[in-house]
């Protein structure tokens, strides 16, 4: 939260007057893999740290470029109970997976924006990850043609939730749910805001 795009932060005086904030969660696992390749594939970063150094040495201890995981989410849950309903929308990578027109639909609610069945639709089609994929390759197109270079590779990855069962040891698993539950009970976060297993 100490990266709100204002001074003040994630904090009840700190959000504008009027403004709404739609905070986007994800599973501190699934982050973590998404740190390490967005570190990886991204050429200014210059990193070259495998994964256990990556989980270890910048991850758990909150070193990511986007700060610390828990201290962010923590800002913003604290923030989140004293504002009223309609100033922040907490919403989730894995919902969005679960079922995406009925987030839409929340968004949608939450800044006041009629949303017919057309519209969803239409929202849904273009969120899509092959959509995504698809947008995010022609802006790579357009920047190499410019720049003559490619500043993040691989930026639309994946695009599911759970992939971390494919990219971490029992023992990395078992590291970051230590980690989670000492940094929840340390930020106030509830432990169960996220599917751990």
């Amino acid at each position: 939260a100490a990266l709100a795009p204002w001074r003040g932060g994630a904090t009840e005086e700190g959000i504008p007057r009027g403004a709404g904030v739609i905070v986007v969660t994800r599973n501190p696992k699934d982050a973590a893999v998404s740190y390490f390749h967005h570190g990886r594939d991204t050429v200014q970063y210059k990193y070259t740290g495998d994964w256990a150094h990556f989980l270890h040495a910048i991850f758990l201890p909150g070193l990511v470029d986007f700060g610390d995981f828990w201290s962010w989410h923590g800002t913003w849950w604290r923030a989140r109970a004293k504002l009223p309903p309609d100033r922040l929308l907490w919403i989730s990578y894995e919902e969005m997976q679960a079922d995406l027109p009925a987030v839409v639909r929340r968004i949608a609610a939450f800044v006041g924006v009629p949303a017919t069945e057309e519209v969803v639709r239409a929202v849904v089609a273009g969120a899509s990850f092959g959509s995504m994929r698809k947008d995010w390759s022609a802006l790579e197109q357009e920047q190499l043609q410019q720049t003559g270079v490619v500043t993040k590779k691989n930026h639309v990855r994946q695009g599911r939730s759970g992939a971390w069962r494919e990219a971490m040891s029992e023992a990395d698993s078992d590291a970051i749910d230590a980690t989670h539950a000492a940094r929840c009970r340390a930020e106030g976060l509830p432990s169960s805001l996220w599917e751990m297993s």
